[in-house]
């Protein structure tokens, strides 16, 4: 079973990506046929611009800002599973309950069908050492540990945060000895299902 967290980021950046979405069905249908799949999609951009005018509106609760993050991985599950309806080999899950976000339902279903490695599709093909969007000296970390995650990253969640891998994720991950590997291109994705690598792996070490 190969595990991938689909990120809302490259479902739907700002309009859906349907090229994208088309040439990862290709991908899927033309190489890996033989390959079980579960995408798990995100929300990304569609979640956080609904968390965040509910904020504007009201003082929702982190379980209301959960719940409307989860639907908009609903959405987006829902247009992924219909263009794949037609692949036996592909099943598409989305957010499930408030309290983490579809990286821990990611991790969640490797460790329930025995894969040993999470694929992380989003817009990030590495870890940086601090936010690149601020901070033009950020450097790319190719190699980390869950620890090492852990001390960048905290070990709290909120919703809609904007980080690359869900902390309830690294924890459950580390605890069932996953490696989470990153890319952020289609060529990248292929290069991981051949076994090469592509961006940054965190692992329990190396």
């Amino acid at each position: 079973m190969i595990v991938v967290s689909l990120g809302g980021s490259r479902i739907i950046p700002k309009d859906i990506d349907n090229g994208l979405l088309l040439e990862l069905k290709n991908i899927i249908q033309k190489k890996y046929r033989n390959e079980k799949f579960i995408f798990v999609c995100g929300g990304g951009y569609t979640a956080r611009i609904y968390q965040q005018s509910l904020r504007e509106l009201i003082e929702p609760d982190n379980t209301t800002l959960d719940e409307l993050g989860i639907l908009a991985t609903k959405l987006n599950a829902f247009l992924v599973k219909e263009m794949f309806r037609d692949l036996d080999n592909v099943e598409v899950l989305s957010g499930t309950v408030p309290g983490h976000s579809t990286d821990f339902v990611s991790v969640e279903n490797a460790v329930k069908h025995g894969a040993q490695i999470v694929i992380n599709f989003s817009n990030i093909a590495y870890v940086y050492d601090k936010d690149p969007r601020v901070n033009d000296d950020a450097k790319p970390i190719p190699r980390l540990t869950f620890s090492e995650y852990t001390k960048l990253f905290g070990e709290i969640w909120s919703p809609g945060m904007n980080i690359p891998i869900d902390p309830k994720a690294i924890k459950m991950a580390s605890e069932n000895n996953l490696k989470i590997m990153f890319t952020d291109s289609l060529e990248g994705l292929d290069d991981i299902l051949s076994g090469k690598v592509h961006g940054t792996i965190i692992a329990q070490n190396f």
